[in-house]
Parts: structure tokens; sequence; C-alpha cells
């Protein structure tokens, strides 16, 4: 069931409404959501050890921004920019 667009309250007309990054928040309150989460996460850890190989050298691709862009389209931004810093502090 679609509601009518004009009273939907998760349409913002801009990314700096309070209101939007409160709801980009809604990931914390279920469990099922941040176990999905922690699965994308772990596959996106997985994907940084298995880079392929180019053919240009020692340049290699890897697979887990697609996680990452999957994590960040589905939960949002605050989403996002918690698993962003999750991994930046992984120097493995």
């Amino acid at each position: 069931y679609i509601s009518n667009i004009e009273d939907n309250i998760e349409i913002f007309t801009s990314i700096f409404h309070k209101a939007y990054w409160k709801n980009s928040l809604d990931f914390t309150k279920k469990v099922k959501d941040l176990c999905t989460i922690s699965i994308l996460f772990t596959m996106m850890l997985i994907c940084k050890f298995i880079p392929f190989l180019s053919g240009f050298g020692a340049l290699k691709i890897g697979l887990g921004y697609l996680f990452f862009s999957v994590i960040c389209l589905i939960y949002g931004p605050v989403c996002g920019i918690f698993i962003g810093l999750l991994m930046s502090f992984n120097h493995l």
C-alpha cells in the first residue's frame, strides 16, 4: 500500500532537514537490521582480502565498495558514515 505523496513524511526537500537525519537512525531500532548490516560489513571485509588482478601491473580491483554502497543505499547516510569510519580504522 502506497500512501498519498502529499502527506508522506518520508519525503524531504533537503538533506539538511533535521527529520531526514533522525529517520536515518531507524536502523538501530531493529535487531534484524543490525544483523543484516553486520553480515554485509563482514562480506565487505572478506572482499578486501580477495582482490582481482586487473592486468595493469600491480593494480588490483576489490569488490568491497559494492557491499558498502548496498549498506548506504538501504540503511541511509548515518549507517554509511558509521561503516565508513569502521573501514577507515581497519588497517589489517
